[in-house]
C-alpha cells in the first residue's frame, strides 16, 4: 500500500471518529436536558388562587402552606392544600389534605394522604364531613371520588364505606361498596 492510501485511510479515521465525537457532544446536552426537565420554576408560601364567576361571587378558592410550580408540564404540587368549592355563592363545600398535586389548568387536583371533605350546616340540614384518602377532584365540574374506604359523619350518623363520588354541586354522595351505617335516634321529649 503506498503512503499516499495510507495518508488518506487516517485522515478518514480521523473524520470518522472527530464526527462521532461531535454527535457524542450534541448527545450530553440533550441528556443534561431531560434529566432537568422536570425542576421547578417558582414556588410560593401560603399560596392563595381564586376563581370568580361570571357575577363576580367567589367559585374555587385553592390555597396551600407551600406551592411548587413545574414547567415543563405545567403541573404544581402543594403542601397542605385546601380547597373551597362555592357551589352557588354561599354553599360551600371544603377539601383538605396533606399533599396534593394539580394538572396544568387545574382540571384535576389529586389529593394526597388524610382527606377531610365537609360541608358546613344549611337550613334544615346538619353538617356533613367525610374522611378519606387520595382523592380526585374535578373543581370546574364539581366532582369528586376515591377507591378508598371512607367515613361520612352526619348529625345523627356515622357511615362506613369502600369508594365514594360526590357531586358537590348538587350535594349528592354515592357510596361504592361495603356500606355500613350506625344511626342515632333521639328519644322525644315528654
Amino acid at each position: 500500500m503506498s503512503s499516499r492510501w495510507i495518508t488518506i485511510l487516517g485522515l478518514l479515521v480521523v473524520v470518522g471518529l472527530t464526527g462521532g465525537w461531535l454527535v457524542h457532544l450534541e448527545e450530553e446536552p440533550t441528556l443534561a436536558r431531560e434529566a432537568a426537565r422536570h425542576t421547578p420554576d417558582s414556588y410560593m408560601h401560603d399560596f392563595i388562587r381564586t376563581d370568580m364567576d361570571e357575577r363576580g361571587l367567589v367559585k374555587r378558592r385553592l390555597n396551600a402552606k407551600y406551592m411548587i410550580h413545574f414547567p415543563d408540564d405545567g403541573s404544581t404540587e402543594l403542601l397542605q392544600p385546601r380547597l373551597g368549592i362555592y357551589t352557588d355563592g354561599s354553599n360551600p363545600w371544603y377539601v383538605t389534605s396533606e399533599r396534593g398535586w394539580a394538572n396544568a389548568g387545574n382540571e384535576l387536583i389529586r389529593l394526597s394522604g388524610v382527606v377531610r371533605i365537609w360541608s358546613p350546616a344549611r337550613q334544615g340540614r346538619g353538617k356533613l364531613e367525610v374522611i378519606t384518602r387520595d382523592l380526585e377532584v374535578w373543581p370546574k365540574i364539581e366532582y369528586a371520588e376515591t377507591d378508598k374506604a371512607a367515613i361520612l359523619i352526619g348529625p345523627s350518623s356515622i357511615t362506613h364505606a369502600v369508594g365514594l363520588r360526590v357531586k358537590l354541586g348538587s350535594d349528592r354522595l354515592e357510596l361504592l361498596h361495603e356500606v355500613k351505617s350506625h344511626y342515632e335516634v333521639k328519644a322525644a321529649r315528654e
